[in-house]
């Protein structure tokens, strides 16, 4: 059963049938469902506490009324992208992951027929292109 809405005391329906495990969900019908983990700045809720939260619900007739006190916002998140030269690292003669501290892959079992040296690894055994590689070209 959700919440009543905070503003008003309505009783909300619940959006979801009563099915089990499912009967304390507070997802209310004509309703929204907000919730906070703490605010900085608050002298009532800030328990700097993980997984302690406070949920509420606003019933959508109080929403519309009090639409001029609502901020929209959309949050746009940027992807930042850091870029540097890639200095392959040569030890033994085998190219490693490029300073990163990884291990080469193991060399492929079955004999010296099904290993590739560095320019062969799009060839299958005959030495043509494999028929997914040779599409890419």
């Amino acid at each position: 059963m959700p919440l009543p809405c905070l503003v008003c005391g309505r009783e909300l329906e619940s959006a979801v049938p009563p099915t089990f495990g499912n009967a304390d969900q507070n997802q209310p019908y004509a309703g929204t469902t907000f919730w906070t983990s703490g605010h900085y700045g608050s002298t009532v809720f800030d328990p700097q506490t993980t997984g302690v939260q406070l949920h509420l619900n606003v019933c959508d007739p109080c929403l519309l009324e009090r639409a001029g006190r609502i901020r929209w916002v959309f949050e746009r998140r940027k992807t930042t992208l850091e870029y540097s030269p890639w200095e392959p690292v040569l030890d033994g003669g085998e190219e490693s992951a490029g300073g990163l501290g990884l291990e080469p892959d193991p060399a492929p079992a079955g004999g010296p027929e099904h290993q590739t040296t560095p320019g062969q690894q799009n060839r299958t055994r005959t030495g043509r292109d494999s028929p997914v590689d040779a599409g890419l070209r």
